[in-house]
């Protein structure tokens, strides 16, 4: 939603921009450990560290230092040599994400390579959580450690314990009694988490969202975090941290300034569009949306946070080595035969069990101008639409996907109802396209309004009042206007077919259609249920 927000309303803050030279020294420690000998692996620390260390590069952190899979030599080794840099430091920052342990109280981070056998052994294999925050103290403003490390602990049951040291689940409260510290838990104390099926750990996601906004308080942006992790895993997940900080504001990133710009600077527009579009895309998974960023906008200070972003994201992709697969490029003489509903015509399986919210494949059909012929005709190309309803951790926060593809060319819609307040929007909707770089037309640099009709060839059908943007090539994000609410909904409600004027980059341009059927009706009433429309 913050997307939308920005784009349509014009809410934008500039972003990391000046972080510059007026901030003091800031030094950051980022560990990762994965793969441990006695306890096997886990999936995400390595790519979580990763991914927060291309985080703090791109905030403009004086020193990163990312160490993965480290044993007890090395973690101690990698904390000595970090307390150096701390010393003249007005920020110091440590991530540390893979297993910890509370024993008697005290928390721990654990090392690839221990072995525990005893509750005794904790001292001498693994590193206390207050020997980590006694090398960061020499920071002048800000001493922050961040441990997503409150993971189920496979060391406990095998460990011998004895009569008066107890070992509980997750980690320990924390009493900070140091000055301008903070400390913070991917979980309560004494709960755990699991690492989630993303690339990337809920926690460590949430971090990515919402560290690195200028000027944004440290306490307001963990507590983000805090809201974004519980509302995503219903509450089973609920992020704390501890401070002694005090009054004064401290944010790791700081106050975006306005100095004056040279003559040969960006113009105040064109700054404007980057800084739309760069809100826009910051949280895109998507490389090709960051480079395409970067072509457009790559005399901004912002092509500098895309490129960071880009390695981040090449990072993450070497780290989990899945092959990509090549999707066929040769066009169907005839539509292909969809796979059977086995949900039928009706609400319930076969066995009785409810129908789930995506089906069988749906009709999509693709009319494209043949420039080539003349006078120009039009070329008709068949493809599919699978249709899914995503539930959220709350009724309002479902989403609609739709995913339509042909053989050169790829639509993922997103279409959900409107939740901020200061968008005049009933719902929203996002559009991306994609075509493999051998598309005869390119990429899509232009989309019209959506359409709604009765049938496949009906002609002068109305479309859905709504307003548009751009974000960056292929890219498109759509606002219904919430004063034309009820019409719309009439439209989404009793007509079949979806039709969309799409243009090409080399100026080619087709209408793209596809129908609800019986799995797009149903997940769209599913949807319309559960958000009260």
């Amino acid at each position: 939603m913050r997307i939308i927000v920005a784009l349509l309303c014009a809410i934008v803050a500039l972003s990391v921009a000046s972080a510059p030279a007026e901030a003091g020294k800031r030094v950051a420690l980022v560990i990762g450990n994965s793969n441990y000998g006695k306890a096997g692996s886990l999936p995400n620390p390595a790519r979580d560290a990763a991914a927060m260390g291309a985080l703090f590069r791109r905030m403009g952190f004086d020193q990163v230092d990312v160490k993965t899979d480290l044993g007890q030599v090395e973690l101690r080794r990698a904390l000595r040599e970090f307390s150096q840099s701390v010393r003249d430091a007005d920020i110091a920052v440590v991530f540390y994400a893979g297993h910890g342990v509370e024993v008697a109280g005290t928390n721990y981070l654990i090392p690839v390579d221990v072995v525990l056998e005893r509750d005794t052994d904790i001292e001498d294999e693994a590193v206390s959580l207050e020997r980590v925050n006694r090398l960061i103290q020499p920071a002048q403003r800000l001493r922050l450690i961040i441990l997503d490390a409150c993971r189920e602990n496979p060391f406990t049951p095998a460990m011998q314990r004895g009569a008066t040291r107890a070992i509980g689940r997750g980690l320990a409260w924390v009493d900070v009694q140091t000055q301008d510290t903070m400390i913070a838990f991917a979980a309560r104390p004494g709960t755990t988490v699991n690492d989630g099926s993303d690339a990337n750990s809920p926690y460590t996601t949430a971090l990515l969202r919402n560290l690195a906004i200028p000027g944004l308080d440290i306490r307001l942006a963990m507590g983000r975090v805090r809201d974004e992790v519980a509302a995503q895993t219903g509450r089973q997940q609920e992020p704390t941290f501890f401070t002694s900080l005090g009054g004064t504001e401290i944010s790791l990133v700081p106050p975006a300034d306005e100095p004056a710009a040279p003559a040969s600077a960006q113009t105040t527009s064109e700054q404007d569009a980057a800084t739309q579009a760069w809100v826009a895309t910051r949280d895109t998974t998507s490389i090709v949306v960051l480079e395409e960023f970067v072509r457009r906008y790559g005399d901004s200070y912002y092509a500098t946070l895309a490129r960071g972003r880009i390695e981040e994201l090449r990072n993450i992709q070497a780290a989990t080595a899945v092959p990509a697969v090549t999707a066929p490029v040769a066009p169907p003489v005839e539509r292909p035969q969809a796979p059977a509903n086995p949900c039928g015509s009706g609400a319930m399986t076969a066995s009785g069990e409810p129908c789930p919210s995506s089906a069988a494949e749906e009709r999509a059909v693709l009319l494209v101008e043949d420039v080539q012929v003349k006078p120009t005709q039009v070329k008709k190309v068949e493809g599919t639409v699978k249709w899914r309803f995503e539930r959220g951790s709350s009724p309002s926060e479902g989403v609609v996907h739709a995913v339509v593809e042909f053989p050169k060319l790829k639509l993922q819609l997103k279409f959900e109802r409107n939740t901020e307040a200061s968008l005049p929007a009933s719902h929203t909707a996002e559009l991306n396209f994609a075509t493999p770089p051998d598309a005869p037309g390119g990429g899509v640099e232009g989309m019209g309004s959506i359409v709604l009709k009765t049938s496949e060839n009906e002609v002068g059908a109305p479309a859905l009042e709504s307003s548009t943007v751009s974000v960056v090539y292929g890219l498109f994000l759509v606002g219904l206007t919430e004063s034309k609410r009820d019409g719309n909904l009439q439209l989404l409600k009793n007509r079949p077919w979806f039709e969309i004027p799409i243009t090409f980059a080399n100026k080619q341009r087709a209408l793209l259609s596809f129908e609800k059927g019986e799995s797009g009706a149903r997940v769209l009433n599913e949807a319309f249920a559960a958000w009260g429309d």
